[in-house]
């Protein structure tokens, strides 16, 4: 219809418009993903969800959608380049791809990011929850020739060194780490502060348990579990890191 604005047939409404420079586009709120087709300058955008971590994710006037760093998006009324709204295709071509078909496949590319679970999930993540994983069937305890595992300790008896035949078992707290594997289903990464939990169970649990075997004598002696399971929640943690610099790498 004549005088219609461009993208009200379709609902869509923009909110925020992208500054001079462009900015880039991320499949899913993961700066460590490969990043997908460029904004262009002056291309006004609707915002669906806005985080407090600068994440936003934005619908274009042809219904693709895409996250970005929000705090470079601008107001529709603030001097810049003309606003812009493409009819059809993604709103810009890949740098490298200049043929006219990149504005139908950009999409497909981008969402190919999303698909590999392991960048997803995070190689470190998934290397610390196998360690402690194993490390539970591994001895916590020994006192010659006994040797104790996670699944034969208390969580009562550990935490507060009483004895103790109740459940659950240490054990079952450690397996919290397989939810690290998720995103391999998903496809999707897992919220940071997810991260940093699972890593605090384990790497807690296996602290405290070193705690009881420095005591005066007598005590147990600390047995190689105790010490993967403190490993293995590190490298979640560096797993937290690692995506909290990604994020920070944004703005520069």
């Amino acid at each position: 219809m004549a005088g219609e604005p461009a993208g009200a047939s379709t609902g869509f409404q923009p909110t925020r418009r992208v500054p001079e420079r462009g900015v880039p586009t991320w499949a899913a709120p993961d700066a460590t993903l490969e990043r997908g087709p460029r904004l262009e300058a002056g291309l006004g955008v609707e915002l669906i969800e806005e985080r407090t971590d600068g994440w936003t994710q934005v619908r274009c006037a042809n219904g693709w959608t895409a996250w970005v760093d929000g705090r470079r998006l601008v107001g529709l009324d603030t001097p810049a380049a003309p606003l812009t709204l493409p009819p059809s295709g993604p709103p810009t071509l890949p740098l490298a791809s200049p043929s006219p078909a990149a504005w139908t496949t950009a999409p497909s590319v981008a969402a190919s990011v999303a698909s590999d679970p392991l960048q997803a999930a995070g190689p470190l993540a998934l290397m610390g929850a196998a360690l402690v994983v194993v490390s539970s069937f591994l001895p916590w305890f020994a006192v010659s020739p006994v040797t104790a595992s996670a699944w034969d300790i208390p969580v009562v008896s550990l935490l507060f060194r009483t004895a103790s035949n109740g459940q659950p078992r240490v054990g079952w707290l450690l397996l919290l780490v397989v939810v690290v594997a998720v995103p391999l289903l998903t496809r999707r990464p897992l919220p940071r502060w997810m991260l940093l939990i699972v890593a605090s169970v384990a790497t807690n649990l296996a602290l405290v348990a070193l705690a009881r075997v420095v005591r005066p004598q007598p005590h147990p002696d600390p047995g190689i579990g105790v010490f993967l399971a403190v490993v293995g929640g590190l490298l979640i943690t560096a797993e937290f890191w690692r995506r909290r610099a990604g994020v920070r790498g944004l703005t520069r």
